[in-house]
């Protein structure tokens, strides 16, 4: 790079040259040969991107475009990216959902972090009684039947676990005898 002047013009005739020799990437429209271009015109590599964003601005090269990037990573989120994540994150980790769209967990952590906070979806009637007529206990009071009361009650395991806590505190539901695995669980857990 050469710098012979500071405030070097750029003239029409280089400016037609740039746009033959500028190449860019075919989903985003991104130049990738800004150093090369520094070299050819003896300019800085800033100067070459203030020329390039100038064509842009004229509309004599495609604007940049970073909603088409092929890549997921760096790219923006789509209003329906979004939504998939509002909805799997009261069911998921950041770090599952983050493997499941192929972005990275701090993305997502922003993501749900600028949405705010997950809604609360109160308990009615229906639902204590739903839950109270289809939990099972153990021999020691133990909840035997999680995986069953989360599709019956469309909600995750840690909620339906507080709950219980709670009719057990309120003395609605009989106190376990002890905590951990239900007894079935146990026998599978020792068989291994």
């Amino acid at each position: 790079m050469k710098q012979d002047r500071v405030n070097k013009n750029w003239t029409p005739e280089e400016l037609d040259r740039f746009q033959n020799e500028v190449i860019m990437a075919a989903d985003t429209n991104a130049i990738l040969n800004y150093e090369e271009l520094a070299d050819m015109f003896g300019r800085t590599v800033l100067g070459v991107k203030h020329a390039a964003n100038k064509l842009r601005h004229r509309g004599e090269l495609p604007k940049f475009c970073k909603e088409n990037q092929i890549e997921k990573y760096g790219s923006f989120y789509s209003k329906r990216e979004k939504q998939m994540i509002m909805k799997l994150r009261s069911t998921h980790t950041h770090e599952e959902i983050a493997q499941m769209m192929g972005r990275t967990k701090y993305g997502i952590e922003s993501i749900c972090r600028k949405q705010g906070p997950i809604l609360v979806k109160k308990w009615n009637e229906s639902d204590l009684l739903l839950l109270i007529n289809n939990i099972e206990f153990d021999s020691f009071g133990v909840t035997a039947n999680y995986d069953k009361l989360t599709k019956i009650l469309n909600r995750n395991v840690g909620t339906i676990q507080a709950k219980i806590r709670r009719l057990r505190l309120k003395g609605v539901l009989p106190p376990a005898k002890r905590s951990g695995m239900p007894e079935q669980k146990r026998a599978i857990y020792r068989q291994r």
